[in-house]
């Protein structure tokens, strides 16, 4: 299954990478329009939030539209083999720092209580029913194993929807997974 898992991760980051930057940006948008359709998250007090990285959906306009509708959004922070998650106020708050990948400069306001609260997870591919490829690190699968009551979204480009993911039993699934095409 390992061997499997990494074919499907380098296949999916090759038809990711293929789309052109102004047409993620465009997807990017719509993916946040459908996002705004789940009640989930847009009842949501909080907002567990990524950085993109390379050619993954954007999330910056996701950022600020949470701030613009009063909702505190927290960032993951990677320390050791873990994740954190700290409330950032501010884009600038965040620095390259694991793999690269934008995190909140300090823990400053760790996240304290998960109520009203849903995660926004990333991943090289979804199914329609909500499970997930990631990047191998496992982090996201161990910090939601320990907090199994969050409503988690994936986001991905319609391109990334498969028809199957080989999954372990500590894989989890997402609750919907939004696309620029469609909510699954």
């Amino acid at each position: 299954m390992i061997e499997e898992k990494k074919a499907l991760r380098r296949e999916l980051k090759e038809i990711r990478n293929s789309i052109p930057e102004e047409l993620r940006k465009d997807y990017s948008a719509k993916i946040l329009l459908n996002l705004d359709k789940i009640d989930e998250y847009r009842n949501a007090e909080r907002v567990m939030l990524f950085a993109n990285d390379g050619s993954e959906v954007f999330t910056d306009d996701i950022f600020l539209s949470c701030i613009q509708n009063g909702k505190s959004v927290y960032y993951p922070k990677v320390v050791g083999e873990d994740m954190v998650f700290v409330k950032v106020s501010d884009l600038d708050e965040l620095v390259p720092a694991y793999r690269g990948i934008r995190e909140p400069i300090a823990v400053l306001t760790e996240l304290d209580t998960l109520s009203s609260a849903v995660i926004i997870c990333p991943g090289l591919g979804f199914t329609k029913n909500g499970e997930r490829i990631g990047y191998g690190g496992g982090f996201y699968d161990r910090f939601i194993s320990k907090h199994t009551g969050l409503y988690r979204i994936g986001l991905c480009f319609e391109d990334q929807i498969c028809d199957h993911i080989p999954v372990e039993e500590n894989d989890f699934s997402m609750n919907s997974v939004v696309t620029e095409a469609d909510i699954y």
